[in-house]
């Protein structure tokens, strides 16, 4: 009697396994589509903000073309619609850019490091976020190290190219970036990329000028590449700031100093 309860457990079993298996099969397969789907409409939304705030000079090397497909010409943007931007959310506090690559969003501030990570301007839930500045710092940009945050996207958007700055030939051909704040036009200069820990002092602020001589000492001897930019003592930082995956909770920063004003 005991062998035939056994025989008439094992379909039993199998048939448990199967729902499982199924059941697992669904939901990766839904939270597959809900990615792709929230990935489509990030990359609409950005597409859209981009072809409506970004402003070209008549003699610019747009040629007439949609300001949102700068990637494909010279162009660069001599201003940004912040007006257009505050209509959506008073936290745009800026614009960031870099020829040749994807990064090319705008730059918003809450009141802490949280709130964007998973959020839009229009506070909807979005796998990519927004972009944004450390809540510590001066949306002026008038402190000695100003933190901008990006996620590393799977399909390379947000701030996903910050960590090809750790190859020599592609820090030497993306040594221009541009960051727009109300009004100005900032050229920045990438000096120096490594990984980081959560806790290094590259995070530490505000900072002293002693702390940021002490930080530029700390990411050259960690930086993966040096190119020997000279920092001055009046030179304001920018370090550009995204996730990596060398080991758990790790991040590949960028320093940049302003190397120019319009």
């Amino acid at each position: 009697m005991k062998r035939r309860r056994n025989e008439r457990r094992v379909p039993v079993f199998f048939l448990l396994l199967m729902v499982l298996f199924g059941a697992g099969v669904i939901f990766f397969g839904w939270k597959i589509a809900d990615y792709l789907i929230d990935s489509q409409k990030s990359e609409n939304y950005w597409g859209d903000l981009q072809e409506s705030v970004m402003i070209f000079d008549e003699d610019s090397n747009n040629q007439g073309g949609e300001p949102g497909l700068i990637e494909e010409t010279d162009g660069v943007p001599t201003a940004i619609d912040f007006d257009r931007l505050h209509a959506y959310s008073p936290d745009v506090v800026a614009w960031l850019y870099i020829p040749g690559t994807r990064i090319n969003y705008l730059i918003a501030q809450g009141e802490d490091n949280d709130y964007y990570l998973r959020r839009l301007l229009d506070g909807s839930y979005s796998h990519s976020g927004t972009p944004f500045m450390d809540y510590r710092c001066s949306a002026d940009l008038t402190d000695r190290n100003t933190i901008l945050y990006g996620h590393h996207m799977k399909n390379g958007s947000m701030f996903g190219a910050l960590v090809n700055y750790s190859d020599q030939a592609f820090f030497e051909e993306h040594r221009t970036m541009y960051l727009y704040v109300p009004g100005k036009r900032y050229t920045l200069e990438p000096i120096m990329g490594y990984t980081a820990a959560a806790d290094d002092m590259v995070y530490a602020l505000p900072l002293t000028d002693e702390q940021r001589e002490k930080l530029l000492v700390h990411a050259r001897e960690n930086t993966e590449y040096d190119p020997g930019v000279t920092v001055r003592e009046d030179d304001r930082l920018v370090t550009l700031s995204t996730c990596s995956y060398e080991y758990g909770d790790a991040r590949y920063v960028v320093l940049t100093r302003i190397a120019d004003e319009k």
